[in-house]
């Protein structure tokens, strides 16, 4: 959670606490954080407004192996997070639908910005993601490049 640390404006909801999570994730994996919108401009760190839509994230990386980009969406309906990730050329979509409350604490809210101590089982979201997401984006990205 080292990229997220200083962030203007922290998680407000376990619905942002999870989001940061699925960011980390990415960056855990080695992609490269390259913003949060195709319009807007490139950049290494979450904007201070990353979470100012309280139903939807989306973020954008590039793999250094490939130098392919990726686009991580976040959709939230009350407990449920949608995390739809692709590549930003023609792809198939992934999708991993996660339950808030299976990974983020009731108590979020007084770990401050101790992102790790808001989370039931941070591990076990990472492979998640990575067994369902970003393993499936690397191997597209993957065949891609070989073309």
């Amino acid at each position: 959670f080292d990229s997220v640390r200083n962030l203007g404006s922290p998680a407000r909801s376990e619905a942002d606490a999870l989001s940061l999570a699925v960011h980390c994730s990415f960056i855990h994996e080695g992609f490269q954080f390259i913003g949060e919108s195709a319009q807007g401009p490139p950049s290494s760190s979450l904007s201070s407004d990353w979470n100012s839509q309280s139903d939807c994230q989306t973020f954008r990386y590039r793999d250094p192996r490939t130098s392919q980009l990726y686009v991580c969406k976040i959709v939230h309906f009350d407990d449920i997070a949608m995390v739809h990730a692709c590549l930003e050329v023609n792809s198939s979509v992934y999708v991993l639908e996660l339950r808030t409350s299976d990974f983020v604490l009731s108590s979020w809210a007084h770990c401050g910005v101790e992102y790790e101590k808001m989370f039931t089982d941070l591990e076990g979201l990472f492979r998640l993601i990575k067994t369902n997401i970003v393993s499936k984006l690397r191997s597209q990205g993957d065949q891609l490049t070989k073309r």
